[in-house]
Parts: C-alpha cells; structure tokens; sequence
C-alpha cells in the first residue's frame, strides 16, 4: 500500500470516528435535550413577536425545533444542506417541510441566491458560530430573503462568557479544535453582542431586542453540577454579560424601534427553572 492511500484510510477514520461521537444517534438525543430550553425560548419569543400563524417562517438548519415552529405556523420552511448529505441530528423524517438547498458559507456569492418568497421572520439559530465565512455575507444574504418588515432572531453563544474567560485565564483554551467533518462543523468563531450589533448594522439590520441568557448544556443530575450552576447562576445575575448565550432581534429596517419583553419574561423564566 502506498503512502497516498495509507493518508487516505487514516483520514477516512479520522472522519468515520469523529462522526460517531458528533453525528450518532447518542448525539442527537443529547442535542434534543440539551438544546429544549433554548428552543423553548426562541418559540415563545417568535410568537410573541409575530403571533399571525399564516406568516412565512423560515429556520435555518433543520432540526426538532423547526418541528415546533411547524405546529404554530402553518408557512414553515427550512433552509440549509441537503437534508439527504446532512451531518446528523437533524431529524430528516420529523417533519414534512419545504426545505431550500443552500450552503450559507457559499452566502458570498450571490449568483447562488434562491430566487422564491420573503419571509416575515427567520430563526438563524445556532448557525453564526459555524461559518468560516465572514458573518456579513449570511446576514446580508438573510436580509435579502426578509419581507421589508421581516425581523431575523439570531441566538448565539457569548464569547466573553465568563467561564471561558477563567478557562483562558488558567491556560486552557475555552474553543473546540476544527473538525474533520466538515457538514457538521464546530465553532469556527464566537461574538460579542457590540460584534453582533456592528455587523447587523453594516448589512442594513436595525437591532431591536438584545439579551443575554444562560442556557445550560450539561444535566445537573449530580451535586456539584447543580452547585456549579448555581454559583454561575448568581454571578451572572450581577453581571449578564458574563452569561453563556446571546439572543438579538433584528428590524430589516433602519427606523429606531425597541421591543418590551417583559410580559413573556415570566414564562421565559419558568423555562430556565
């Protein structure tokens, strides 16, 4: 066997590998769990911001919430890989959507632009982070799909998020390596909310709503998980940009405009219990 296919079959079990801990079914009812809380949130924050159930809704990047979306509004569309080359964990046959082909770290080039209808709200979810491509070319390119009143909910993790910040501080790197899969990256690069509201602006996204959250992603099934999370709890009560997460609203607007969520922070609170 010559080196070139000794390479080769070492690469593909790199891949092969990676893909049963990122990509298997252990992953995906873990994804599920661990990701309800958030996706509790967005939904509860989608249909407060735009109740009317016969809106067009797009979700990028198909997954059990767009399932949720679906049994609220009946325009539900998803957009990102072909479901039949996706990475896993996105729930092929969960939901019977329209779904447009799209690879947004491809958003650059706009000769590869859908051609079809606006949408009142998109969810870009989880996504951000993903991309090896500069953030400004998917948001620009969600921009193009928005209806002129459209608003485009974008959650996130938080890059100053404090634990990264005492990881980095203590020597370890708080950012996972590149994977070898490509369909189902890992994070190539978080934000900061000033981040978040620089490149929205630069696009022509008015923000309207910015929040900081902490959704957890381990179960505190044990004691000092629960500790640990308390303890992060209350310090992050004091400072909310130390939190873990970020959700930002964005107007396909300039107009100033300011959206009041209080009358859902009750429910949205309830959920984070």
């Amino acid at each position: 066997m010559n080196k070139i296919k000794i390479y080769k079959k070492l690469i593909n079990e790199w891949v092969d590998s990676e893909k049963i801990i990122t990509c298997g079914d252990e992953m995906s009812k873990r994804y599920k769990k661990v990701m309800m809380k958030r996706w509790q949130y967005l939904y509860d924050l989608c249909t407060f911001l735009k109740p009317d159930k016969s809106i067009d809704v797009l979700d990028v990047g198909r997954s059990h919430f767009s399932q949720m979306l679906a049994e609220y509004y009946n325009n539900t569309t998803t957009l990102g890989f072909d479901l039949a080359d996706d990475g896993g964990h996105r729930e092929l046959d969960e939901c019977n959507l329209e779904h447009i082909v799209f690879d947004l770290k491809k958003a650059s080039d706009t000769t590869l632009w859908p051609n079809g209808k606006n949408y009142d709200i998109i969810i870009y979810s989880e996504v951000i982070e993903h991309l090896n491509e500069a953030p400004e070319y998917s948001l620009l390119f969600l921009k193009y799909l928005l209806k002129p009143d459209g608003i485009l909910i974008c959650s996130t993790p938080n890059a100053a998020a404090i634990h990264k910040r005492l990881k980095m501080g203590l020597g370890f790197n708080p950012y996972e390596k590149i994977r070898f899969f490509n369909n189902n990256p890992g994070h190539f690069r978080e934000y900061t909310r000033q981040e978040l509201y620089e490149m929205g602006n630069k696009c022509g996204l008015n923000c309207i709503f910015h929040r900081y959250e902490n959704f957890f992603t381990h179960d505190p099934s044990d004691f000092y998980t629960k500790l640990t999370q308390k303890l992060f709890s209350a310090a992050t009560a004091f400072v909310p940009s130390w939190k873990n997460q970020q959700i930002i609203v964005f107007k396909n607007s300039h107009i100033s405009d300011t959206v009041n969520l209080d009358s859902i922070n009750t429910k949205q609170e309830a959920v984070q219990e």
